[in-house]
């Protein structure tokens, strides 16, 4: 969707794509940064040690060719990532409640292995007896992947659409 705005902009295919992914890449970075960051202060590692762990997490996520390569790539990896990273945050700031029900439907919409990440979430505050909170979370997921699971359902005949089964 974001791609198709920037070509009705103007903005030709490959170039939309490429800085799009190059976008994800520095948000990769802002992120692993701010999540690593706030693991060390988690651990009591204090303000500049923990700092120190962002700065160093982000510099092996930059030299890294293997994100490297997948910046470069246009591919939904990197938005992949970011997502899966901003849940984490949104995870440690809310819980699994509204908002970050939305971002684990969206990272799961944007590839199916989401779906690890969401469970470890769920098990993770069932271990914690937030089980109380978590229904808001899980509806959010719900109806956020809904939309894509009806369109699967009509065109598809099946919910999990299925590369054999794909028209």
């Amino acid at each position: 969707v974001i791609n198709a705005g920037l070509v009705v902009l103007g903005v030709p295919p490959y170039l939309s794509v490429l800085s799009l992914s190059l976008f994800m890449f520095v948000v990769v970075l802002v992120l692993t940064i701010l999540v690593s960051r706030r693991i060390g202060l988690s651990l009591k590692f204090g303000e500049r040690m923990s700092s120190l762990l962002g700065f160093l997490a982000g510099l092996l996520i930059a030299i890294n060719g293997n994100i490297i390569w997948l910046s470069l790539s246009g591919m939904e990896t990197m938005m992949f990532i970011a997502l899966g990273l901003l849940t984490l945050l949104s995870y440690e700031y809310y819980r699994y409640k509204t908002l970050t029900g939305i971002l684990c439907g969206l990272l799961l919409l944007t590839h199916p292995s989401g779906i690890a990440l969401i469970a470890a979430l769920l098990v993770v505050s069932l271990a914690r007896g937030e089980w109380k909170n978590l229904a808001r979370g899980l509806v959010s997921t719900v109806l956020v992947i809904m939309p894509y699971l009806l369109f699967s359902l009509l065109v598809n005949g099946d919910i999990l659409p299925t590369t054999d089964r794909g028209k």
